[in-house]
């Protein structure tokens, strides 16, 4: 696919995503792909599931590439439907925190970004999977799924800040879970107040796992044990600065795949996107290089 004349895009913008989408952007993509003689169609999001569908049906039309303009949960989305497909993607950064592109280097400066859907080298690339259901950048059980949630209504705030204000809110409020992970003969079994699986380094721009990478064949698992407000709060606050790893309470392992149990009802997200977690055992997988992503030469 490096003749660039023979692909075909599909631009998939979710309006809504980050703080709002400028018309004129979507005019920038269509005269630069124009200019470089790709051919493409353009398509809009209005819900969630648009995108996902979007791509589906992208992918079975016969499109080379696929592109994201949106945040992380867009691009998840998008690769959910496109991870077993014979096509390649990128991101045009668009969302509140863009952990993923960050992790792939791909630049938040959207004419930057611009030129790399165009003019960018392809890298194979990592994900995750947990249930039924692909991550890109990073799985959060427990205290940052409730974080996630509340950072809905505290965005206007901005992506950092927001999610700095919930992590202190919830750091007071979560009461913690017990889970049990499995891994290769070895269990880890203590009462959390976050536990989860990171194939970059941040999540809402925190660097929770500040080692991962995601073209390791690695997920890298963190786990942080319960414990009081004060010591909760430190602990964030050394996040910030991946200053926590190695501190008591916090273990991070690199792993290929996991069995998690838990035994109540927990909040979670996947890249951003919340869910609940029912009681029950579920793994957690790696897929290596299972994506194709254009990132900058």
């Amino acid at each position: 696919m490096n003749n660039i004349q023979s692909r075909n895009y599909l631009i998939i913008i979710n309006p809504r995503s980050g703080k709002g989408f400028e018309g004129n952007k979507s005019e920038k993509i269509k005269d630069y792909l124009e200019e470089n003689k790709v051919s493409f169609e353009i398509k809009k999001t209005e819900k969630r599931g648009d995108a996902e569908d979007f791509a589906k049906n992208g992918a079975k039309q016969g499109f080379t590439h696929i592109i994201s303009v949106g945040g992380d949960g867009t691009s998840s989305e998008i690769v959910n439907a496109i991870h077993d497909a014979d096509v390649v993607f990128s991101i045009i950064p668009n969302g509140s925190g863009n952990d993923f592109p960050r992790a792939l280097c791909i630049p938040c400066d959207f004419d930057s970004a611009l030129r790399n859907i165009v003019f960018g080298k392809e890298l194979d690339v990592d994900i995750g999977k947990f249930r039924d259901r692909y991550f890109i950048n990073g799985l959060g059980i427990g205290l940052d799924g409730a974080v996630a949630k509340r950072f809905k209504y505290l965005k206007v705030f901005g992506a950092f800040a927001g999610y700095l204000i919930g992590a202190v809110i919830e750091a007071f409020m979560f009461k913690g879970f017990y889970a049990k992970l499995s891994s290769d003969g070895k269990v880890y079994e203590n009462n959390f107040i976050l536990l989860g699986a990171s194939n970059g380094p941040t999540q809402g721009g925190i660097r929770l796992a500040p080692g991962a990478s995601v073209s390791d064949n690695l997920l890298d698992v963190h786990l942080i044990e319960n414990m009081n407000f004060f010591n909760r709060l430190i602990t964030l606050s050394r996040a910030l600065n991946a200053d926590h790893v190695g501190r008591e309470g916090v273990k991070i392992l690199k792993l290929e795949k996991a069995e998690l149990t838990v035994n109540e009802r927990i909040p979670g997200h996947m890249d951003g996107e919340i869910f609940v977690l029912e009681k029950g055992v579920y793994s957690i997988t790696l897929l290596k290089n299972r994506l194709k992503v254009l990132v900058p030469q």
